[in-house]
């Protein structure tokens, strides 16, 4: 098997003899033998019966013994190894050129890869990525990470984690998206500390933690990254993971001004999908918040990040149609959306719409709905 697969083969000739156990029934019990009727074959489907030939032959005959010395010989056999991995590598040139197909390119990049070629055996897992190939996609990513025919960039290897957290040219997949998030966040990646708070967040891929999420979050946000500095906030705020405090989120808020930077980091993570980002992006330009201040600009972003299931957003949107913010006025939206958010537990959208069922807006007038909603 190991000959079959490329593995070096050293030492001396195996011995011969395929046998497999064969079971009989008898009157006394079950009668076990070994069968010789099976032959051991390779991939080629010849006979391997009487023998593998090695590679390289490290036993010598004299005087009738056999010396194993060059067995101990480490500085021989290392030199064998690179003269057969290298022999190897020049021979799989032409393969390589010739692979069209993605499949094809993955095997002969994964055989470059083992026979230590990286840069060639990167060029043509890029190139199967690039077909759509997933298993090349997170062969890509690997390299990345390790630094491996390509610059270490645990960046980009993050945002084929963002790939599969949305089904971007590959199909969605919550297991591979928190690999890709996983690996960088050990290497201290700040946004894959963010993404992979935000998993746990939200019970994206992941049972939900709050407490997981905010330390992922502050490590992150120690880093100074915009949309971590904001979900800090939001978790003292709500009391999420860590204690309630209002007084440390408000500060937290006042004492940050985001600049362009920050802005466009932020907008990147938001059109990757990113709920939170698309939050805080909507309350940016509610606010005027290093940006111009644009209420339809909010309202898109509010809107973006509440058709994903955000109970924050979901209260924001539902005020802005209470009041008629950026949009018409209208309470029924309101109510629907701050229902929505209501039913997430979140305490303000609780207490606006047990507001709005006491005075029938968008909704019927229930005082008995009012206290189940405040």
């Amino acid at each position: 098997m190991a000959k079959d697969n490329g593995v070096c083969v050293l030492g001396e000739r195996s011995g011969g003899g395929a046998n497999s156990p064969q079971m009989t029934p008898e009157s006394e019990g079950l009668w076990f033998q070994l069968s010789g009727r099976y032959k051991l074959m390779d991939k080629n489907n010849e006979t391997v019966d009487f023998g593998v030939e090695p590679d390289y032959v490290l036993t010598e005959e004299k005087d009738g013994a056999y010396d194993y010395s060059r067995f101990f010989d480490f500085a021989e056999i290392s030199r064998l190894i690179d003269e057969y991995y290298g022999n190897q590598s020049s021979g799989l040139s032409d393969a390589a050129e010739e692979a069209t197909d993605p499949a094809s390119r993955y095997e002969q990049a994964l055989a470059l890869y083992y026979a230590e070629d990286y840069d060639r055996a990167f060029s043509l897992l890029q190139q199967a990525a690039d077909q759509g190939l997933p298993p090349a996609m997170f062969a890509v990513g690997d390299c990345y990470f390790l630094g491996n025919g390509v610059k270490k960039d645990t960046d980009t290897a993050v945002n084929l984690g963002c790939c599969y957290q949305d089904g971007q040219g590959v199909e969605q997949n919550d297991e591979e998206m928190i690999r890709f998030f996983e690996r960088a966040a050990d290497m201290g990646n700040a946004e894959a500390l963010y993404n992979l708070g935000y998993c746990y967040y939200m019970g994206n891929g992941l049972n939900q933690d709050y407490d997981r999420a905010f330390s992922l979050y502050q490590q992150a946000a120690d880093q100074g990254l915009p949309p971590a500095m904001f979900a800090v906030g939001d978790c003292y705020f709500l009391g999420n993971g860590v204690k309630k405090d209002t007084d440390t989120a408000v500060a937290l808020a006042d004492g940050y001004e985001p600049d362009e930077t920050d802005i466009e980091h932020l907008k990147s993570c938001a059109d990757d999908g990113n709920a939170e980002a698309q939050n805080e992006l909507g309350k940016c330009y509610a606010m005027g918040i290093g940006v111009a201040q644009d209420d339809k600009e909010a309202i898109r972003y509010f809107r973006m990040a509440a058709d994903q299931g955000l109970a924050k957003s979901q209260f924001n949107l539902g005020n802005d149609y209470l009041y008629g913010i950026g949009v018409e006025q209208d309470t029924e939206k309101a109510a629907e959306y701050l229902k929505a958010a209501a039913e997430q537990g979140l305490p303000q959208a609780q207490s606006q719409l047990g507001y709005m069922y006491e005075n029938g807006f968008g909704v019927e007038a229930d005082l008995s709905a009012c206290r189940g909603a405040g």
